[in-house]
């Protein structure tokens, strides 16, 4: 687990790819709010062979599949 420390007015998805560096690898089960559906973070967790699991927002044109269960629990 990683913790980093922001300003209120930096957004945490901006600390995303840092705090995944070090834990994601194949399988690893990414499970995040919708606030960090961003295409490029989406695409760092697949890059990485780790299992995205964020809900997708209203806003987004193509809704992707993810873990419903997994995401719920």
């Amino acid at each position: 687990m990683g913790i980093f420390i922001t300003g209120g007015n930096i957004h945490d998805s901006t600390q995303a790819e840092k705090l995944l560096h070090d834990t994601i690898h194949e399988g690893v089960y990414v499970i995040e709010d919708k606030a960090f559906d961003l295409e490029w973070i989406v695409k760092y967790i697949e890059k990485n062979k780790g299992i995205c699991v964020i809900s997708s927002r209203k806003n987004r044109k193509e809704q992707r599949e993810y873990h419903k269960d997994i995401y719920k629990n």
